[in-house]
C-alpha cells in the first residue's frame, strides 16, 4: 500500500492562498523565478520531519 501528497496550501501576510494539486506518480513543478517553487519542497520536507535548520520559511499553527 502505498501513499501520495494531493496538494500543498499556503498562505501568508497580504499573499492569497495557493494550492498545488498533485497526482500519484512523477509531478513536475515549473515556472519562473521567485514564485515558490522552492517554498512547496520545503513545505513537502516539513512535513515528513526533514526542514533543515538554515530554511528560511516559517510554520505556523493554523
Amino acid at each position: 500500500m502505498g501513499f501520495y501528497i494531493k496538494s500543498v496550501e499556503a498562505t501568508g501576510p497580504k499573499v492569497k492562498k495557493a494550492t498545488i494539486n498533485l497526482t500519484n506518480g512523477l509531478n513536475i513543478i515549473a515556472g519562473i523565478s521567485n514564485k515558490g517553487k522552492t517554498t512547496i519542497l520545503q513545505f513537502i520536507e516539513y512535513a515528513f520531519g526533514g526542514l533543515s535548520k538554515d530554511s528560511d520559511i516559517s510554520i505556523s499553527p493554523s
